[in-house]
């Protein structure tokens, strides 16, 4: 294929009127030059010399201001824009530490496992360097022991990593059910922890931020107990090494928080109710940036008379399809999982097919599609690809029972998902991680092309500089769609971001009024760790840890009102008091009835049968979506192959698929009813009033639609 390029394309595009036209808003981001700072005088030499090795050899001011606030003791909290090295700020001093005092521990915390095994892999790159390198003259060096600690850790392997890692990445998750409540097997890692790193900050927000925040205060508390009751030894005393780090002057009885996150309103505010201590914000971005351009673009009117825009879906496809063939990488970010696979479908089958007949099919359907709309008794609605997985826009279709007619007869077993054509693939939860990270993989080595995900991708995996990056539809929030957008463009390159707008009312706003998105600013992110319901579940989990005593605080709740707490507590039959302190009594193990993110922890397997009885796991699907997702008859579409479900066990939490070559998918039809069992209080406010109780939520699935597979949606009827 011959090299094309981003610039090339986007002047084809000003060019082109059936494209320019569409461009509601062009904004272009100027580039800007780095702005780099020496290393500093004390940092560690063989580290140094590791960073040499890759290319560094100076810092971005905003990695220099972190390493002199970490010197000083601080808080810091790092904001500055995707790929701009926000993992070296805080890599750096505490690798330094770790090399320089032999006892140091560090903690990474970050949301997902995808991230934890991002970073993993490049400190292993360091670890390796540091090893291979000439060791400095006066202390030699070996490899400083790192490990993940999450769900997929082999039971075997826990014991030593709890005894043996000096630098642990785990998730709040893992550190709430598994580490906190099991602090007596981390003795030695808790007196001897340092750091804590707190990555992709901006994503604790509401209720999973508060349970969060909360877990935090347990932390504390465990490493305040380990740490009071050692005694302090100086970095003098170390017998490994007599290099000084002039990061190691601190209280062992404090831990010291590094915190990195997106673009958001409010970061020291929500960074400050996140670990409850004083921040210091880093914005003073130094990394270098090329020319940026941002698309508004609103899908052209093709039924003049109903008003009717082609659907965000297909110019998304389009546009595309077009990055595709000038070779500019490109991720795509799909608002719902089955929109990610319909693309991916697409992009796969006209990638396949030559242009003359790519071009011949869709303006076919855009013929049938505007004819069907214009006929009175269709029961097709406008389209709108950017609805919710299990509500779209076919509400007039009827209802099909949950047992229908038989399945459609078996088709030939397709290639397994995991092994399609490798330019153009999908990412999003429900795939298996080791094909989640042969994806990653393929995007930082170029194997991959074009990327379709949801906001799976929106965080700060490494995967490369994308060209581009197509929203198919506005994320929800402005800081959302900076994240995405930020997913393109790295150093001097110039880079696109382009938000297709839907039929959204929101979106179509948006394509008007482009002043306002580009205008506004971020978002907050708030959090509330003092609500009753969700702070008693933390007490409890705390009390169990360790007992509490009379005068103790629980962060920033003061000991008068913890003391009323754990006296509710108490008379509940949960907590025993004998003297000044209070133990846990009950049989439960608290921390198992509290999940951090308000949903089941239990997944379903998605297993398909590959003859003699030996079965494949393909992906899997949370506890709570199983009934609506994978219901047996339904058509489930993994990486752009339908499976037919037959079986569905919640029992054993295995569904069994079997590939099928159905034109269709289903689109599950859920009832939700709402009973107020219990108001507790109204308040009057501007412009209504304002109630708090409990209520009971139900939600079933009474039926599904049989959806034909397409760019323009149509309902597929059986008898």
């Amino acid at each position: 294929m011959r090299r094309k390029s981003l610039p090339t394309l986007l002047n084809i595009w000003r060019d082109t009127p059936t494209i320019a036209s569409n461009i509601a808003a062009w904004r272009i981001f100027d580039a800007y030059p780095a702005q780099t700072a020496p290393f500093p005088a004390d940092l560690h030499p063989t580290l140094a010399q590791a960073l040499g090795t890759q290319g560094i050899d100076a810092l971005y001011t905003h990695q220099a201001t972190t390493w002199e606030y970490v010197h000083a003791g601080r808080h810091p909290v790092i904001v500055t824009g995707t790929a701009s090295g926000k993992t070296l700020c805080y890599n750096l001093p505490i690798l330094h530490t770790l090399l320089a005092n032999p006892q140091t521990r560090a903690l990474y915390l970050f949301p997902t496992k995808a991230l934890a095994y991002d970073q993993v892999n490049q400190l292993t790159i360091i670890n390796e360097q540091l090893s291979n390198l000439p060791p400095h003259t006066s202390h030699p060096l070996s490899p400083i022991p790192i490990s993940t600690y999450d769900g997929d850790t082999p039971a075997s392997a826990r014991p030593a990593i709890r005894t043996q890692a000096r630098l642990i990445l785990s998730n709040p998750d893992m550190l709430h059910t598994a580490i906190l409540p099991h602090h007596t097997k981390w003795a030695d890692f808790f007196k001897h922890l340092r750091f804590v790193v707190i990555d992709e900050m901006h994503v604790y927000r509401g209720v999973f931020g508060s349970h969060v925040a909360n877990a935090l205060r347990r932390l504390k508390r465990i490493a305040r107990f380990y740490q009071e009751h050692t005694s302090k030894k100086t970095d003098k005393q170390s017998s490994l090494s007599n290099y000084q780090s002039p990061i190691t002057n601190y209280q062992s009885s404090n831990l010291q928080f590094i915190l990195t996150s997106a673009t958001i309103a409010n970061p020291t505010e929500l960074a400050e109710r996140l670990i409850e201590e004083p921040v210091t914000l880093v914005n003073n971005d130094g990394a270098a940036r090329g020319p940026k351009h941002f698309l508004l673009y609103n899908p052209p009117i093709i039924n003049p008379e109903l008003g009717l825009r082609r659907s965000a879906l297909q110019e998304s496809i389009r546009l595309s399809q077009e990055l595709l063939h000038h070779n500019v990488q490109t991720i795509i970010f799909a608002r719902a999982r089955r929109t990610v696979e319909i693309i991916l479908n697409y992009l796969r089958e006209q990638a396949a097919a030559p242009p003359s007949e790519t071009n011949d099919k869709v303006e076919n359907q855009n013929k049938r599609f505007v004819h069907k709309l214009s006929t009175p008794d269709s029961h097709n609605q406008p389209p709108n690809a950017d609805s919710s997985d299990s509500n779209n826009n076919l509400s007039s279709a009827p209802l099909l029972p949950r047992s229908p007619a038989p399945p459609p007869p078996r088709s030939p077993t397709p290639p397994p998902p995991h092994s399609p054509a490798p330019s153009i693939r999908a990412y999003r939860s429900g795939y298996l991680p080791r094909h989640r990270r042969e994806i990653e993989q393929g995007l930082r080595e170029g194997h991959v092309r074009t990327v379709v995900a949801t906001s799976a991708l929106e965080l700060g995996i490494d995967i490369g500089g994308m060209g581009a990056a197509v929203l198919a539809g506005y994320p929800g929030s402005i800081a959302g769609t900076w994240q995405q957008a930020g997913r393109a463009g790295r150093q001097s390159e110039a880079s696109l971001a382009i938000l297709i707008a839907s039929a959204n009312p929101l979106d179509q706003f948006l394509a008007h009024h482009p002043d306002y998105f580009f205008d506004r600013s971020p978002e907050q992110a708030l959090i509330n760790p003092d609500n009753l319901l969700i702070l008693l579940q933390h007490l409890r989990c705390a009390a169990f840890e360790l007992p509490f005593q009379n005068g103790d605080n629980f962060g920033r709740v003061e000991a008068e009102q913890t003391a009323e707490f754990l006296q509710f507590l108490r008379d509940s039959g949960e907590l025993h008091q004998s003297g000044s302190k209070y133990f846990w009594m009950a049989d439960r193990y608290p921390a198992t009835d509290v999940s951090l993110r308000s949903a089941s922890p239990d997944r379903v397997r998605l297993q398909i049968d590959e003859g003699d009885d030996n079965w494949s796991a393909i992906g899997e699907v949370d506890v709570a979506s199983a009934p609506w997702m994978v219901h047996p008859q339904a058509v489930y579409l993994h990486q752009g192959q339908a499976f037919i479900v037959e079986t569905l066990d919640l029992d054993q939490l295995v569904a069994c698929l079997r590939p099928t070559g159905a034109d269709y998918y289903t689109e599950p039809k859920r009832d939700t009813s709402v009973q107020l069992v219990e108001q507790i209080s109204q308040t009057q406010v501007y412009g209504g009033t304002k109630s708090h109780g409990e209520m009971v939520v139900t939600t079933q699935v009474v039926g599904y639609r049989m959806v034909q597979s397409g760019l323009f949606h149509s309902n597929k009827l059986t008898n």
